[in-house]
Formats: structure tokens, C-alpha cells, sequence
């Protein structure tokens, strides 16, 4: 299991290489139906991209070759948000067609996300995950950011790395409280 998302993903292919020429090593970000290489001088260039899990990659004449998509961090965390956010608005639905308020003390006792819920019962139909985020991939992240301090990055790069949406005000990893 990687350090960086519990996944096997490009930390772990890295690894699997072992001692690489940073030369040797050929990546690509795939957006839509087109893919953009990525630029790398330097080993230290592949940490930010460390929770991406390669989708196509391989190994030949001493070339690996690997296709991002997108963090499986973030990919995870949105699904999982996603399908809360159906369950909720479903019940919220159903509260409506009932004439009966959505109570959200209801899932007090059950796991989903409280912000998410809180959004639920205030916003109604409108609700969006924008700026949630789960404590285990907040966990993840954490690890990046302190893995990218260890190596030299400055703190914009960080942000801009683990929290792309994010104001860097509103996230501090040097504490504890994810």
C-alpha cells in the first residue's frame, strides 16, 4: 500500500524501477481524449504526481512510460462525496414529497459527511460538494505536503499540488487536525 493514497500509484511504480535516470521516465496527463507530457528535470519533479495512479504505464528498454488522469485522491474523495450527496438528496426528496421537513438530526448516528448534511437541509436541490473534504484523504494529503516540504518545495507549490481549490490560508499541514 502507497504512502501517499493507499493505492498502488506512480509512488509505488516509482519504487518498483528502483534506482531511476530520471531521463528514462516519461509521463503523460491525460485530459479528455488528449495527453500533454509532463515535464521532468529532476526525481524530486515526480512527487507532486506521487497519488496519481497510472491508468496505462510500462516498462521497456529501460523507458518507463505512465498515463495520468487525475489524483486518486481526489477521484476517490469526489466519488465518495457524490454518492452521499444522492442518498441525501434522495431522502430530502422523499421529505418533500411528504410535505414533512428534512431532518437532518437523523443521520447524527449514521457516517455522512456534516457538512454535507448541514448543506443538504439548508440548500436543498442546490447543494454541491465544492470544498468539502473527507478527514482519510485529508490524511493523504498531509503526507504529500510534508513529503514536498521535505524536498524543498515552497508553500504556493504545495498548496497548488495537495489543494489545487483551495485558499492557502484555509489549509495548514504542520498541524494535527486531519
Amino acid at each position: 500500500m502507497s504512502q501517499f493514497s493507499g493505492k498502488c500509484d506512480l509512488y509505488d511504480s516509482a519504487v518498483m524501477i528502483g534506482e531511476y535516470d530520471i531521463k528514462n521516465i516519461r509521463l503523460f496527463m491525460t485530459k479528455g481524449n488528449r495527453s500533454y507530457p509532463i515535464k521532468l528535470e529532476e526525481p524530486r519533479d515526480l512527487i507532486p504526481y506521487y497519488p496519481y495512479v497510472p491508468y496505462v504505464s510500462s516498462y521497456s528498454n529501460g523507458i518507463y512510460r505512465a498515463y495520468l488522469s487525475d489524483s486518486y485522491i481526489d477521484r476517490e474523495e469526489r466519488e465518495t462525496l457524490t454518492r452521499e450527496l444522492e442518498y441525501l438528496l434522495r431522502d430530502y426528496r422523499r421529505c418533500k414529497r411528504k410535505k414533512i421537513p428534512f431532518d437532518k438530526s437523523q443521520y447524527d448516528n449514521v457516517w455522512y459527511n456534516k457538512e454535507l448534511v448541514e448543506r443538504v437541509a439548508t440548500e436543498g436541490e442546490k447543494t454541491s460538494i465544492e470544498g468539502i473534504h473527507l478527514p482519510m484523504q485529508n490524511h493523504w494529503r498531509k503526507r504529500l505536503a510534508e513529503e514536498m516540504e521535505k524536498n524543498g518545495y515552497t508553500d504556493n507549490e504545495i498548496i497548488n499540488a495537495v489543494y489545487p481549490d483551495m485558499i492557502w490560508s484555509d489549509f495548514n499541514w504542520r498541524t494535527d487536525d486531519y
